[in-house]
């Protein structure tokens, strides 16, 4: 999106020193700004349509990248650090009604020092997420082992409640 805003200059500067004499400043930023608008609104057109999301894990690193038009989300990270996968349960509040909460559930590393990195996010059921989160665990060589955050249905059973450490 910041790509635009060069370009959206530009547009400007040459539309300005084109424009009649009589033409409006006002009328000149409007135009503008609606063409920015238009811009930015094909560019997420583009990413809706186009864009996949692709999981890539080797011992070094796991690798979520968005794409191919850019767009947020694309991360890196090396796999000594993860402690463990999780899928979350995570509570919105409805915007259509202010009594109503909806939830949806994300895949998550658990990384040393006990914090989170969300890697895919936005899923609607948990069953979408656990093979794949049990998949790069056995790929990584993780015990599936609870994490507090899990929904009960994707706990591992074998360990004790609140483990959280690589074997």
């Amino acid at each position: 999106m910041w790509l635009l805003a060069p370009f959206g200059l530009m547009m400007l500067g040459i539309y300005a020193a084109t424009a009649p004499a009589d033409f409006q400043k006002g009328q000149i930023l409007t135009t503008a700004f609606g063409g920015l608008v238009i811009a930015g609104l094909n560019y997420l057109l583009l990413a809706v349509l186009w864009n996949r999301t692709e999981i890539v894990v080797t011992r070094a690193t796991l690798r979520v990248r968005r794409g191919p038009v850019p767009w947020p989300g694309s991360k890196e990270i090396p796999t000594r650090h993860i402690l463990q996968l999780h899928v979350r349960e995570n509570w919105h509040q409805d915007k259509r009604s202010p009594h109503r909460k909806t939830r949806s559930f994300s895949l998550e590393a658990l990384m040393q020092g006990e914090y989170s990195v969300p890697l895919l996010d936005g899923f609607k059921h948990e069953n979408e997420l656990t093979p794949l989160e049990q998949e790069i665990e056995r790929w990584l060589g993780l015990e599936n082992l609870p994490v507090e955050e899990e929904p009960p249905a994707t706990k591992a059973s074998s360990t004790r409640p609140g483990t959280r450490h690589r074997p």
